[in-house]
C-alpha cells in the first residue's frame, strides 16, 4: 500500500470525497494509488494540503512509477521490436 492510499484510509476520506476537496478527478487519484502515474508538484501539494500530510511523505522519490515498467516489471525504456 502506498503512502497516498494509505493517508486517505487513515483520513477515512474515500476517493470520491479526496476529489471534491482537492479537485482532482478520483481516476487520477486511484492512478496516483496504484502508482501508475506520478503527480505533478500541484498535485502532490493539494493532495498533501487535503490529507493533512508533508507531500515529500506521500510522495518518495525513490519510488517509480508502474508506467515505467512494463506488467513483469522489467523496464519500458528500452524496447525493442522483433523482426
Amino acid at each position: 500500500m502506498n503512502n497516498l492510499r494509505r493517508a486517505r484510509l487513515d483520513a477515512d476520506v474515500s476517493q470520491l470525497k479526496l476529489m471534491k476537496e482537492s479537485g482532482i478527478h478520483y481516476s487520477v487519484i486511484s492512478k496516483l494509488e496504484n502508482g501508475w502515474i506520478t503527480p505533478s508538484k500541484k498535485q502532490k501539494e493539494k493532495l498533501a494540503c487535503v490529507l493533512g500530510v508533508d507531500p515529500n511523505w506521500l510522495f518518495p522519490r525513490d519510488e517509480r512509477s508502474k508506467s515505467d515498467r512494463g506488467m513483469n516489471g522489467k523496464s519500458n525504456m528500452s524496447v525493442e521490436k522483433k523482426l
